[in-house]
C-alpha cells in the first residue's frame, strides 16, 4: 500500500519549492490534509504533473529512486543582471 508523503518531502521529490507546490494544489494537485498538515500519494501527484505538464519536474523511477528532471527550460531568454 502506497504511503502518504509531506508537503516537504512532495516537494524535494519533485525538484521544487513549497511554494511552487501550494501553487500547485491551488491548479488543481491533488492532495488531503490530516488536520493542517497537507499530505501526499506520489502516484497522484506524478500522474498530475503528466497530465498538466506544468513544470520540468523530477519523476519517480521504477525502483522509487528520484530521477531529476531538466533545470529550467531552453527557452529561457531571461537576462541576468552581472555584478
Amino acid at each position: 500500500m502506497e504511503k502518504y508523503i509531506s508537503s516537504e518531502h512532495m516537494a524535494g521529490i519533485l525538484g521544487i519549492s513549497w511554494r511552487t507546490l501550494r501553487t500547485f494544489v491551488g491548479e488543481g494537485l491533488p492532495c488531503v490534509y490530516f488536520g493542517k498538515r497537507q499530505k501526499f500519494l506520489p502516484s497522484e501527484v506524478m500522474a498530475w504533473v503528466k497530465a498538466n505538464k506544468s513544470a520540468p519536474v523530477a519523476s519517480v523511477g521504477e525502483a522509487g529512486a528520484v530521477v531529476p528532471g531538466e533545470e529550467g527550460h531552453s527557452d529561457d531568454t531571461t537576462k541576468v543582471a552581472q555584478a
